[in-house]
């Protein structure tokens, strides 16, 4: 299974970075310009998979393999307020990760980029460790491509500091719920 979801999230990885497929998408409603993504959804939640390589973190060695949940709240224009669950094992160890964020998104064409900022408590046990519950914070980064309606894909990669340092790689796809777009209200 570890090695299933290496091929998924690293296929994934390859599609985003070598431009992968596009899919075609009407203009918003609200006849957003010069072909930009629909942004500035009230809500939204969705579910990704991904790897977890850690470094540093006393007794966790191994490449992880993790899944998740996350939703999100719009708080000013393009900016989001998110909270998740990332967790998984293998390998004899143990990891579950809450987090809370402050997301920008960067409307690009059809793309959004995303850059954010949070806070995190990870429960971890390693190989021959105990059970830990530490503090730390994460900055990170990501694409999102509209799939159809409200349904995108999202690609993120997350930088994790304390305990050690940690890099999540992580695909999924989110439902973005109410509101306009970015050309609603006669923008």
């Amino acid at each position: 299974m570890r090695h299933l979801l290496s091929c998924v999230s690293f296929c994934g990885f390859l599609a985003l970075a070598g431009g992968g497929p596009a899919w075609a998408q009407a203009p918003d409603a609200g006849g957003a310009a010069g072909g930009q993504a629909n942004t500035d959804a009230d809500f939204e939640a969705g579910f990704h998979l991904g790897n977890l390589l850690p470094d540093q973190i006393d007794g966790v060695t191994e490449i992880m393999g993790l899944g998740g949940v996350r939703a999100g709240m719009l708080i000013a224009p393009q900016t989001y307020t998110e909270a998740g669950l990332i967790m998984g094992n293998g390998e004899g160890q143990k990891w579950k990760n809450i987090h809370l964020d402050i997301r920008m998104d960067i409307p690009v064409e059809s793309l959004v980029g995303l850059a954010y900022a949070g806070a995190d408590m990870t429960y971890y046990s390693g190989i021959d460790t105990s059970d830990k519950v530490i503090f730390g914070g994460h900055v990170g980064g990501g694409v999102q491509a509209q799939v159809s309606g409200s349904i995108w894909f999202r690609g993120d990669m997350k930088f994790g500091f304390s305990p050690g340092t940690s890099l999540y790689f992580g695909f999924g796809l989110m439902w973005r719920l109410g509101g306009g777009g970015a050309g609603a209200g006669g923008g």
